[in-house]
């Protein structure tokens, strides 16, 4: 629901309004002199270091600039744009171990609170869109429930599904939906649960219990469901920008 917001009011919704744009300009000051000072350490790459701590001050310009001229549109997406790249690209770097340009354990500690406030000035969402994106989801699924209390209960499996399968499978999507958040990764909680459940199945009675036309359907959901909705996106923005 944000990302459709954004498409229609990308000025607003570019960067969190309540974010002080002086404490984002300050924290990216604060990481470009952490990550010149560890252009001191022996053996690194220095050139990049302190490239990486230029790219930064670049980004506090803009941002002073932004502040400056609170009014420039495209200066305002375009700051959202180059930080959303720069958060992932340079915690990336600066925070995986197994590259070169990892921070220090003292330079991590020291950049995480400044990268958080990076975050929260591009990676937000008010509290009306997650209350109302909350009730959409509770109304969709006390209008589709049968079905899918059906298909997840009776149809993934030859037999009908226990408590202690019910719940096992509920445990496991549970924490699996908990350490995704915790890493970031985009999970669908529909995707965890039914694995779940075929699992659970596959454990009591092995994969003569699991009916393979559902689980074919399924999977065929699954693969399809990206391209269908890239190709249908690109059609309606072909279509909406002719006649809009």
């Amino acid at each position: 629901m944000l990302v459709i917001l954004m498409g229609f009011s990308p000025v607003f919704f570019a960067l969190n309004p309540d974010v002080d744009l002086a404490r984002t300009s300050a924290s990216l000051e604060s990481l470009s002199a952490i990550v010149l000072s560890e252009a001191d350490r022996p053996q690194v790459d220095k050139a990049l270091y302190r490239n990486d701590a230029a790219k930064l001050l670049d980004y506090r310009q803009m941002v002073d600039s932004l502040r400056a001229h609170s009014d420039d549109k495209k200066l305002r997406v375009q700051v959202r744009k180059d930080l959303s790249g720069a958060i992932k690209l340079l915690e990336k770097d600066f925070f995986d171990p197994l590259k070169v340009s990892a921070l220090s354990p003292e330079g991590k500690t020291k950049a995480a609170p400044h990268f958080q406030t990076l975050r929260d000035t591009v990676e937000y969402a008010p509290n009306w869109v997650r209350v109302v994106i909350a009730l959409c989801l509770g109304i969709g699924t006390m209008v589709g429930w049968k079905r899918i209390v059906v298909t997840i209960g009776e149809k993934i499996g030859k037999t009908h599904l226990t408590y202690a399968q019910g719940a096992a499978a509920e445990l496991v999507a549970a924490g699996t939906i908990f350490l995704a958040t915790q890493v970031k990764l985009p999970v669908s909680t529909t995707h965890i649960l039914s694995s779940g459940v075929a699992g659970a199945m596959v454990a009591s009675g092995g994969t003569q219990n699991l009916q393979r036309s559902t689980l074919t359907n399924i999977a065929l959901a699954w693969v399809l469901t990206l391209p269908v909705t890239f190709v249908l996106a690109g059609l309606f923005f072909v279509v909406f920008r002719l006649f809009l």
